[in-house]
């Protein structure tokens, strides 16, 4: 049978039976069977729902489980999630009387809900894999289900059978540390991370639990910079600030003597309108010793892992019932100081990709822009055109730091032998406060490059290739971010388009 993987494991062993039930039921009866799957996969939502937040379920419907926060982090797999609400829409027909229901639909179900209960198993570490879904499933005419199953109770009595056998320690549920997973690996990656968030409500928020959540992430940074702020992993010590602002005046900051919590819990929730800016500069990952004395690497504790993402991903799911804008930016230094943007407004997330502009520049006068190392390469007949070469060369000199002109002269001669690309920026930095000495540059590649550049082509931060290569694809991302003013929300490119370089931004 398909679910047989389910018998014995740690509170879901108590799913077996209705899942079995839907199997059982698929040929004879199959809207029978949807209304057994809806019910097992209910079962099982109810389950990861309290599993996700460690405490009892509070009355919530399916669907409610479905949309929590903490339940799709949990599960982190968008295929999970959409098998999980195929099930339970195919469920919801035939419990509104569709008995007509197609054998096919039944089975695609059926299908899904050994999906969803082989993958929850995986996620709690009970099992490492479980068998291929097998369609020759046997009719059973005589086949019957429970209707009347208390999915909360029964919900309730696997988590506790969960957390009786489950290894557990004072700061939770620790996992071995497994690369392989892509929350775990951005775990270590944007663990360590510089970030400046600022949202700001011009109401107050419409749901109370808006507001307490507000008030615990500030708390929560507050601890956890100040528990970081010895850290050695850290080339300076780990910090944090904020200004909050209530009703258009400064009600806190790091050295006007209020006291935090005061403003947080007493002042905030009586304010028409507030601003909360956040800067952190820590590292907030937690790495423990392993229970499991065969592992290879530390544990961590996946009911708090910290993402790099700050408020993002939590405002992701509120920006549909709050109107509020929220800026930030993240940097991370341990993923090569990979840098993103965050930016919603009225119920809307933007791409900062999709929304930077040439008009930069004229914008950028009061910003400080910091030039992070660039990577440029052109494209086109070097052999043909060596004077076009040296002469882009020559002002690749005029802009960069005088001590970077060794370096790039011994990149450059080493490249000669490809004749069609070259480097031009290689992990260089171009000093530049306001992005006019960026954009002279653009202007003077632009104006060596006049004779040849339908023939020319310039690509952002890619790896070099040889003229024995394929050469990258041309539909590549354009914007890759090479200035950053982080107190600012600002970001800027260079980008070759409409057969030049451009300089391209946006300050959010």
């Amino acid at each position: 049978m398909n679910f047989d993987f389910l018998k014995g494991l740690n509170g879901l062993d108590a799913a077996y039976k209705p899942c079995t039930d839907a199997e059982e039921l698929v040929k004879s009866k199959p809207y029978l069977s949807l209304i057994a799957a809806r019910k097992s996969a209910e079962l099982l939502a109810k389950f990861v729902y309290m599993a996700a937040h460690s405490s009892v379920l509070d009355g919530l419907t399916f669907a409610d489980i479905l949309a929590d926060y903490q339940v799709k982090r949990f599960i982190n797999d968008r295929n999970v999630m959409d098998a999980f609400h195929f099930i339970r829409k195919n469920g919801n027909t035939a419990v509104h009387g569709d008995q007509d229901t197609n054998a096919d639909i039944a089975l695609s179900v059926l299908q899904n809900l050994h999906f969803v209960a082989g993958e929850t198993a995986k996620d709690l570490d009970l099992i490492h894999s479980y068998p291929d879904f097998d369609e020759n499933i046997a009719d059973n005419p005589d086949a019957t289900f429970d209707e009347n199953i208390q999915i909360a109770e029964k919900a309730m009595q696997m988590f506790i059978e969960y957390v009786q056998h489950h290894e557990r320690d004072q700061n939770g549920r620790l996992v071995t540390f497994d690369f392989r997973n892509p929350a775990h690996l951005a775990y270590a990656l944007h663990g360590r991370v510089e970030m400046h968030e600022r949202i700001v409500f011009d109401h107050q928020p419409y749901y109370q639990s808006t507001l307490e959540y507000l008030q615990r992430y500030v708390c929560f940074l507050d601890n956890m910079a100040f528990e970081r702020s010895d850290d050695d992993d850290l080339c300076t010590p780990g910090f944090f600030k904020t200004t909050i602002i209530l009703d258009g005046e400064v009600a806190y900051t790091d050295d006007n003597g209020a006291s935090l919590q005061t403003v947080l819990f007493d002042r905030l929730p009586n304010a028409k309108t507030f601003e909360i800016d956040c800067y952190v500069y820590a590292n907030m990952r937690s790495f423990y010793e392993n229970p499991d004395p065969n592992a290879a690497t530390d544990a961590i504790d996946e009911e708090d892992m910290w993402q790099g993402r700050g408020m993002a991903d939590q405002l992701e799911a509120l920006k549909r019932k709050e109107k509020f804008t929220y800026k930030a930016s993240f940097r991370y230094p341990d993923d090569d100081s990979h840098t993103e943007f965050a930016y919603i407004r009225n119920g809307k997330s933007y791409d900062v990709e999709d929304i930077c502009s040439a008009d930069i520049v004229q914008q950028a006068s009061k910003c400080k822009f910091y030039g992070d190392m660039i990577t440029m390469y052109a494209a086109f007949d070097f052999k043909s055109h060596p004077e076009i070469v040296q002469q882009l060369r020559q002002a690749v000199l005029n802009y960069v730091s005088e001590d970077e002109h060794p370096y790039l002269e011994e990149l450059w001669e080493e490249n000669e032998e490809y004749d069609d690309c070259g480097y031009l920026l290689s992990g260089s930095c171009i000093p530049d406060a306001d992005l006019s000495l960026s954009q002279q540059f653009a202007d003077k590649v632009n104006q060596i490059l006049a004779p040849i550049a339908e023939q020319c082509t310039i690509y952002m931060n890619y790896s070099v290739w040889s003229s024995t290569q394929e050469k990258p694809d041309s539909t590549m991302p354009a914007l890759n971010h090479c200035f950053y003013d982080d107190d600012n929300f600002a970001v800027a490119s260079f980008v070759w388009e409409d057969n030049k370089l451009q300089l391209v931004g946006r300050i959010l």
